[in-house]
Formats: structure tokens, sequence, C-alpha cells
């Protein structure tokens, strides 16, 4: 009877070293991405005060979408995790991604670039906005500039609502579970722009 009792507490005392260290090693992964993605640049322009009201349905909007592909990314399906993190934001934020654009409140779009095909002055004349960021980058096969931009766009008014431009550095070798996660955090940092109110 005492080794039973004493056998549930070694047991209980190695679970709660094993929770604090997936506690710890999820902080630590946190603030490394933090610290990862804070040499970014994210700039927003509102064109309305019209707030999305929470359940209005949305689509990627049809035109406005665009992603620039590269080689150095070995593959890895860099648009469909962006869509993935943008639909996934805007779920959480109470929205419903609806079966068509035709019949959605709002649109989506976003365009993914790297600075090698898509320069600072092509995306300021583009969609008129400059994030600004100014970095230099040492290995190209390892790391590139690069620019997000989301728009959203009022399917009713037939209007912009918002957009926002994001800039930072890409890194290429990287495991497709932690570029996820940077992608997410880099999606939320500008869409909080929007949903946070400026």
């Amino acid at each position: 009877m005492h080794n039973s009792l004493l056998e549930k507490q070694i047991g209980m005392f190695l679970c709660g070293i094993f929770l604090l260290a997936c506690s710890t090693q999820r902080q630590n992964f946190n603030d490394e991405l933090h610290s990862d993605l804070s040499n970014t640049a994210v700039v927003s322009v509102s064109y309305s005060d019209k707030k999305l009201p929470s359940s209005a349905i949305f689509h990627w909007a049809p035109g406005l979408t665009q992603f620039n592909k590269d080689p150095r990314f070995r593959r890895a399906p860099i648009e469909i995790m962006f869509r993935n993190a943008i639909r996934e934001n805007l779920t959480e934020r109470g929205y419903v991604f609806g079966s068509s654009p035709n019949k959605s409140d709002f649109l989506v779009g976003y365009f993914i670039g790297l600075n090698s095909s898509f320069h600072d002055s092509d995306v300021e004349a583009k969609y008129q906005l400059d994030p600004g960021l100014q970095t230099r980058v040492t290995d190209s096969n390892k790391f590139e500039k690069g620019t997000v931009v989301i728009d959203l766009f009022d399917l009713g008014t037939k209007r912009f609502i918002w957009r926002g431009a994001m800039e930072g550095v890409a890194k290429f070798e990287i495991p497709h579970n932690v570029r996820q996660k940077r992608i997410n955090y880099a999606v939320d940092l500008m869409l909080q722009n929007y949903f946070n109110g400026e």
C-alpha cells in the first residue's frame, strides 16, 4: 500500500516535470518566433470606417490573389500556408468561409512575393503602400526580403475596406511546421491593425 502511494507520487512528480518542460519549450519557441520576426515593417490603410459584422461570410477575391513562386522554397506550399493562416485567423475572429465569392459579404485578396521578383518600388506603385523595411541579406540561398499584402474588399459596395502590407525576411531552409507558425504570426500581426483598430 505504501509502495503504491509512493509510485503514484513519483508518477505525478514526473508528469509535472514533463508538463513544465513542455510549457517552457512552447514559451521558448514563442519567444524565438517573436524575436525571429521582430525585423519586420507593417503598414496599413483603412478605406472605410465600416467594421465587418461578426459571422460575416468571406471568400478569396478573384483576380486579387498573386503569389510569385521561387525555387529556393523547394516546393514548400507557401501560398497554401498563407491561405490557411488567413482563413484560420478570420475564422477564429468569428467570420465564416463561404462556398463562393458571389455569396460572400467580403473578399480577401493577397500578394506574396520576394524582393528579387517584385521590388519595393513595384509594391508602392501597385498598392500605394511602402512598409520601408531596410535590411541587407547576406546569403541569398538562405534568406531574402519578402513582401505580403492583404486586402479586405466589401462585395456590397464594391470598395476596398482595408489594406495591409508587411516586409520581412523569408527563410528558405526551415521545417514545415516552423514556417507555418511564422506565417500564422505574420498574418495575425497584419490583421490586428484592422480588427484591433489602428
